[in-house]
C-alpha cells in the first residue's frame, strides 16, 4: 500500500515539474480566404498569356484582401475586407518572395508550389507552406494551400487551412498518468 502511494507521490510530483517545461503555443487552426486582381508575368511581355506566365504581378499596388477568415485567424481579428500585403513571385522557375502575404500579424511563406493546371484561361497552383503569427501565442503551422485565377478577370482566390495538429505535450503527461493510475489501482486491486 505504502509502495503505491509513494508512486502515485512521485508521478504528482514529476507531473508539476513537467508541465511548466511542456507549455508550449498552440498551432493556428482555422482558414483564411485572400482575393485579389494580377496580371501573369512571362518571358516575353508581348501578348502574355496564363498558359505562358511564369510568374505573377499583384495589382493594386500589391495589395489583396480577405474574402473570410475563420478559426484563430478570425480570433485574432482579421476579418472580411481587411488589406493583405502581397508580393509577386515566379513559379517557373520557382522563386519564393516569402511572405508571400501578411495580414492581422499573420505572415505566409511558401515551401512547396505544384502547378495543377495552367491553360489559356485558368492557372491553378498548390502546395504547402508555413502560417506565423507575429504575438507568442501561436506556433508557426505548416498547412495546405492553394492559389488560382483565371484570364477572363483575373482576379485571384488565394486559400490556406491548417492540416493536423499534433497532440500538446500537456495532453500527452495527462494520458500518460492515467495509464500509471490505472496500472496502480489494477495492482491495489490484486493485493
Amino acid at each position: 500500500m505504502t509502495t503505491i502511494r509513494s508512486i502515485t507521490i512521485n508521478c504528482l510530483l514529476a507531473t508539476g515539474l513537467l508541465l511548466p517545461l511542456a507549455a508550449n503555443a498552440a498551432p493556428i487552426q482555422g482558414s483564411i480566404a485572400i482575393g485579389g486582381s494580377l496580371i501573369p508575368i512571362c518571358a516575353q511581355p508581348l501578348n502574355c498569356t496564363m498558359d505562358i506566365a511564369t510568374g505573377i504581378d499583384f495589382l493594386n499596388d500589391d495589395r489583396g484582401l480577405v474574402n473570410g477568415a475563420s478559426g484563430d485567424f478570425a480570433l485574432f481579428g482579421v476579418s472580411f475586407g481587411d488589406i493583405v500585403a502581397m508580393n509577386d513571385f515566379q513559379f517557373s522557375p520557382i522563386e519564393f518572395n516569402n511572405p508571400l502575404w501578411s495580414v492581422g500579424g499573420f505572415s505566409f511563406a511558401m515551401e512547396t508550389l505544384n502547378i495543377h493546371e495552367q491553360t489559356a484561361t485558368v492557372l491553378e497552383l498548390r502546395g504547402r507552406g508555413l502560417i506565423s503569427f507575429d504575438g507568442d501565442s501561436l506556433d508557426p503551422t505548416i498547412g495546405r494551400w492553394s492559389f488560382s485565377t483565371d484570364a477572363a478577370n483575373t482576379d485571384i482566390n488565394f486559400s490556406w487551412s491548417s492540416t493536423a495538429a499534433a497532440p500538446e505535450p500537456g495532453i500527452l503527461i495527462l494520458m500518460g498518468m492515467g495509464l500509471i493510475g490505472g496500472i496502480g489501482a489494477r495492482r491495489l486491486a490484486r493485493a
